[in-house]
């Protein structure tokens, strides 16, 4: 595993975009990021099956609603509840 310094969880956010392969390495990955303290976002989220395999490590959800159609927005605010996670 690479050496990094890890800054206090208020302070240092790491994005990701929805990865367009997930496997084992790329969930320990996050799943040693989370452990250690790093806040995880996920930039254009898509609710695919292997999403629930990478969303217990995610604090934030970034959605673009800038280019999408208001009926569009709110079912991914629906899905959010699916995993459990909040919106503000």
């Amino acid at each position: 595993m690479a050496q990094y310094t890890a800054h206090p969880r208020r302070q240092s956010i790491t994005q990701y975009f929805s990865p367009l392969c997930i496997n084992s390495d790329f969930i320990n990955a996050l799943k040693q990021l989370h452990n250690d303290g790093f806040m995880l976002a996920i930039y254009n989220f898509k609710d695919t099956p292997d999403t629930k395999r990478f969303m217990p490590y995610i604090d934030i959800i970034r959605i673009d609603v800038n280019e999408k159609k208001s009926t569009d927005i709110f079912h991914k605010f629906t899905l959010l509840k699916k995993y459990k996670k909040k919106s503000g």
